[in-house]
């Protein structure tokens, strides 16, 4: 029986993968240099921050200690945050409200840090059952740690989730959770893998779609 939704943010709810590009190359400017976007798509996108700052120190060999850049990169994209206003998916706040409606508990798990979650959920003005970011896990996605975690707070088994995924990491991790996995691909993350998706939707009403044919479905087998 299925008992909760859990989401990721960036690509799901807020349509803010560009917002991720655009921090790092503003990040760079000071060492001259800068990704292009068919770079980021096909090598970065999706991936945790810390291995995006060592792949560009390693690359570039530049004379900085691990974590430099990401610091400084998470601390612009906080500001654009709390300053600008969030650009979201199409339709998610009823698409939200529907999931709510059908007596789901709902989670968010995203590899940001707890403050940036945090503003991004005050600003789109819902309410969430829990929340799990990237500095309550030990491991980042694909690992399955922020799943499995979200679930505990939620307090459901694993089996009981449905989760929405834009990128493969996520969809792995979510799937090694034991998880039924709905995945999103967008511009940012339409290359990638996802075979490993229970389901491949091109937006949110789709996926809400199979949400519903799903708890009937399992509605039945009792």
């Amino acid at each position: 029986m299925i008992k909760a939704v859990i989401f990721d943010y960036d690509g799901v709810i807020g349509d803010t993968e560009q917002w991720q590009y655009q921090t790092w190359n503003e990040t760079l400017k000071p060492y001259n240099i800068s990704i292009s976007k068919e770079e980021y798509i096909k090598k970065l996108c999706g991936r945790q921050g810390e291995d995006i700052d060592k792949e560009i120190i390693n690359k570039f060999k530049l004379n900085i200690p691990y974590g430099a850049l990401v610091k400084k990169k998470e601390k612009l994209i906080l500001e654009w945050f709390r300053t600008k206003p969030i650009p979201l998916m199409p339709n998610v706040k009823k698409i939200i409200k529907k999931i709510k409606d059908m007596q789901l508990l709902i989670g968010i798990a995203s590899s940001v840090p707890t403050n940036e979650l945090k503003i991004k959920i005050k600003k789109l003005g819902l309410t969430f059952d829990a929340m799990t970011s990237k500095e309550e896990v030990k491991h980042s996605k694909p690992d399955p740690e922020i799943y499995t975690l979200t679930a505990k707070k939620l307090n459901v088994a694993p089996i009981e989730c449905v989760v929405f995924e834009d990128s493969s990491p996520g969809v792995v991790a979510a799937k090694r959770a034991g998880m039924f996995v709905i995945a999103i691909p967008t511009e940012w993350s339409a290359k990638q893998d996802f075979s490993m998706a229970d389901a491949n939707v091109r937006n949110l009403s789709e996926g809400l779609d199979i949400l519903k044919k799903l708890i009937d479905k399992t509605k039945l087998k009792i």
